[in-house]
């Protein structure tokens, strides 16, 4: 019966490990101290750092996080402030953040931040990011052509003689 129960627990450890590393975002979990305990290969290769180099560090020593060109205090990251009060933070793309590896590459970032909360309270973060660098591209390609068309009509009402 108990190696039964050991083999359920097993495939069900091995499953939810799949189902994490099949994840099209990244994903990283920190405990109370703001120690990475975990990241999915996608964290990975976002970060550029092997799992080795990202778990039983602090998020704050892996990357940089700015919001346009201001680095973000450490007690107002998200993970922090998500982990003192119990609040999910979503950070979309007119948040303006960026990360900045130990490599140096940066790139914008749209994150969940989400409190781990167990029985005996919090106990953690997990955040699920992805690097919005397409999306900030059309974003800008949608703002370039509203502001192209914008100068065409202001042209087209000076022709005209209007104001």
């Amino acid at each position: 019966l108990m190696d039964q129960m050991q083999q359920k627990l097993e495939d069900e450890r091995n499953r939810m490990k799949a189902i994490v590393d099949s994840m099209g975002e990244g994903l990283l979990v920190v405990d109370i101290h703001y120690v990475i305990t975990m990241a999915n290969p996608v964290a990975e290769r976002l970060l550029g750092l092997s799992a080795s180099e990202t778990i039983g560090f602090k998020w704050s020593e892996v990357v940089t996080a700015y919001e346009g060109d201001r680095e973000i205090p450490f007690d107002q990251r998200t993970s922090i402030v998500v982990i003192n009060t119990g609040s999910t933070i979503v950070t979309n793309l007119e948040a303006g953040h960026y990360y900045k590896t130990k490599a140096g590459n940066t790139f914008p970032v749209v994150s969940v931040t989400a409190p781990i909360i167990s029985s005996h309270g919090i106990t953690g973060a997990v955040k699920v990011f992805h690097d919005a660098s397409e999306e900030l591209g059309r974003k800008k390609g949608y703002i370039d052509k509203v502001e192209a068309l914008e100068k065409e009509i202001f042209e087209l009402k000076a022709r005209l003689g209007e104001k």
